[in-house]
């Protein structure tokens, strides 16, 4: 696989994170969340490369209207012409968030990102690390005591690319600790869908 395709690959991955910085019930910034991972890279033409992985992310405040936050994923793609592509990502950073209107937060992120593939013939391998950033904006809204909705951009840049992610996101609170949540994010030739479950701390 080409240099460029990893780049993709690794920004593919990237947008993993797009909506695992929001999300709790009463908009609350402290929680752990753990879920399963879907990306799809086209690489062109009529060439897709999807993958599967896993994600562990957490947020703890530090201020009312602040939080750090920090994630790492881990995502295995198909084979392709006899080659194996894994992806791992670490993310850190800062959300700045602010009341819109009642059950309304509007959020601020950046976070450093460092990202690592490696692609694989079963006999040589290339891999390919860089540390870059992600900046995002949404809004949160508390449709519901058990329903929250989420809307956002994210300019994710890596390996001297970079992309802008719109997502979506919804999440289902089972009581006061533990929500199920899905995600679906998009950018040029990528998507990528997320299912996880987050416990409030």
């Amino acid at each position: 696989m080409k240099s460029k395709g990893l780049t993709r690959v690794l920004v593919g991955s990237a947008l993993l994170y797009v909506f695992q910085s929001a999300s709790a019930q009463d908009l609350n910034y402290d929680y752990i969340e753990a879920g399963y991972v879907s990306t799809s890279v086209e690489l062109g033409g009529s060439t897709d490369l999807d993958g599967n992985g896993f994600a562990v992310t957490g947020s703890s405040s530090i201020s009312p209207n602040l939080a750090f936050g920090a994630g790492y994923s881990g995502v295995s793609y198909e084979r392709l012409q006899g080659i194996d592509v894994d992806t791992s990502e670490l993310t850190f950073g800062l959300l700045a968030h602010a009341a819109l209107a009642p059950r309304t937060d509007v959020y601020a992120s950046f976070s450093v990102l460092n990202a690592d593939a490696e692609a694989s013939n079963g006999f040589n391998s290339i891999s390919e690390d860089d540390t870059g950033n992600t900046i995002g904006l949404g809004v949160r809204h508390l449709a519901s005591d058990a329903v929250e909705l989420g809307l956002g951009l994210s300019r994710v840049d890596v390996f001297d690319s970079a992309d802008t992610a719109f997502g979506v996101s919804a999440r289902f609170f089972a009581n006061k600790t533990l929500a199920i949540g899905i995600g679906y994010s998009v950018a040029d030739d990528i998507d990528a869908i997320s299912v996880s479950a987050r416990f409030a701390m």
